[in-house]
Order: structure tokens, then sequence, then C-alpha cells
């Protein structure tokens, strides 16, 4: 796992339409939480991407996620 990268529980309850980027190419940002409520952002996500359905996801699912440490609802924070 990368340094400064913790990998958490969270709960996918949002997912937003893909969007172009110039600098991610398409992106999608997605909101959940963790197990103690704590909400969190999660973008940017490639989800196109992602390797099918071992690393896709679909909303209200529980997953094990890397994200940066310090990631909450709010600020800027970027999946890894």
């Amino acid at each position: 796992m990368k340094s400064g990268y913790t990998r958490e529980k969270i709960l996918i309850w949002a997912k937003t339409y893909p969007e172009l980027s110039s600098k991610y190419l398409e992106t999608v940002c997605t909101a959940g939480m963790l197990p103690s409520g704590k909400p969190l952002r999660l973008y940017p996500i490639p989800y196109r991407y992602l390797a099918g359905e071992k690393e896709q996801f679909t909303t209200f699912l529980w997953g094990r996620k890397q994200r940066k440490d310090q990631q909450t609802c709010g600020s800027e924070p970027h999946t890894g």
C-alpha cells in the first residue's frame, strides 16, 4: 500500500455520473461513510477504467478501499 494511505471499510452511498477531466481522463465523485458514521468524499475515481467487477463497485455496498490519510467530507482528497 502507498505511504500516506489507509485501507478502511467504507459504505458507498452515492456515485456521480462520469465527467470528463483533462487531468484525470474520466472520473466520478463518490460519497460514503466509515463504520463510525464519519462521512467521506472519494475523488477522483477513474471508475470506467477500474478492472471490472473486481474493482468496480455499486452504491449501498460495504467495501475495503484505500484512501489518503485525513480524508474527510468537504475537503479535496484523492483515492489511491
